[in-house]
């Protein structure tokens, strides 16, 4: 139609001929636009009623403008013009409906293309959300089968890679729980070991007739077992704290305390140390002292771990038994003298005798 009516005018007004194909040329390439850029998105985006309306609107305006066009050179023409007005009137208004069918048959292709490509995806985004039930459903390892590279495929790729992300992750924290698993099961078979070498140590100490004690690097007891009572009169609580040397006399401290230190110089244990302290209830007792050095984490000195035993008695029993012997060698020498007096009586009274 375009073409014909371009001829017409050519033949009755050449002059204008240029400037009325321009204004239709203007008009098809706004028509295009208008098709270009809302009624097909329209029907793109599922809004086929939308894109009828405005394709059959849009139309109906096309063929306003282009009577409009016509109308504006009725005066300007005969007959003929009429005419030829009527036969691309007629020729416009056919191709109108034909293009109008084309439209409308454009549109149900457009439908049918959506519909087929809206089943197409909604196929794959049911294999996604299929695989995103089975990810919420605890399988270990989904992997969401879908073809394309469009924006479901980017979503495909996404959830996989968070998938295989959350699966590594999962078997790294199993892998994590079975080692503390493992380590709080082993410090429990050590805390269990801990414990009952604690209880037979503690048994061991409470029950044994030596009083058990520890010391800092100043002398300072850190540890004393409840023998110490028995021994001294104190509760163990009473002599946390305080040196040996404060349960001595002033001269025995003076000289026990001198051999402490220099032990402890040479890390030199104490054997047998023979060491009177005096109890509680102001008596002194003897005790021997026997107790090996131990050294801190920094490898410096630390300190003593040693027993205290009371050998009192012992010791008055060595006292008493020196006494005993010490009295026999004085009665023994008593009784040489004797005998040697009466030996000398008898040598005397014999020559008398036999006078």
């Amino acid at each position: 139609v375009g073409a014909q009516t371009a001829v017409f005018i050519a033949t009755h007004r050449e002059k204008d001929a240029a400037m009325e194909m321009s204004e239709l040329t203007d008009l098809w390439e706004r028509f295009r636009h208008t098709r270009d850029s809302e009624i097909i998105p329209l029907i793109m985006k599922g809004e086929q009623n939308e894109a009828l309306v405005m394709a059959m609107g849009v139309q109906e305006q096309r063929f306003r403008e282009f009577t409009a066009i016509l109308e504006k050179h009725i005066v300007h023409i005969n007959e003929e013009t009429a005419k030829v007005r009527e036969l691309v009137t007629v020729k416009f208004r056919r191709t109108i409906i034909i293009y109008s069918a084309i439209s409308f048959a454009g549109a149900l292709a457009a439908i049918s293309l959506i519909l087929f490509l809206t089943r197409d995806i909604t196929g794959r985004l049911a294999k996604v959300l299929e695989g995103i039930g089975m990810f919420q459903s605890g399988k270990r390892l989904v992997k969401i089968d879908v073809s394309g590279a469009d924006e479901i495929g980017v979503l495909r790729d996404a959830l996989n890679g968070l998938f295989n992300q959350v699966h590594e992750d999962i078997v790294a924290q199993e892998q994590y729980i079975g080692i503390i698993k493992w380590e709080k099961s082993k410090k429990e078979k050590q805390r269990v070991e801990l414990e009952r070498s604690e209880e037979r140590f503690r048994s061991l100490v409470e029950t044994t007739n030596d009083w058990v004690w520890e010391v800092d690097e100043k002398g300072a007891y850190t540890y004393a077992s409840p023998r110490v009572f028995d021994i001294l009169g104190y509760m163990p609580f009473e002599v946390m704290g305080k040196t040996p040397f404060e349960f001595m006399e002033p001269v025995e401290a003076g000289r026990v305390k001198a051999v402490f230190q220099e032990n402890a110089k040479g890390l030199k244990p104490f054997d047998n140390f023979e060491n009177r302290n005096l109890r509680k209830d102001g008596k002194i007792v003897t005790l021997e002292t026997s107790g090996m050095p131990f050294l801190g984490t920094d490898g410096s000195f630390a300190g003593y771990r040693g027993i205290d035993r009371d050998i009192t008695r012992r010791k008055k029993a060595e006292e008493e038994k020196a006494a005993m012997i010490e009295q026999l060698t004085q009665t023994e020498k008593l009784a040489s003298i004797g005998q040697l007096a009466a030996g000398v009586a008898h040598e005397i009274n014999n020559p008398l005798g036999f006078v």
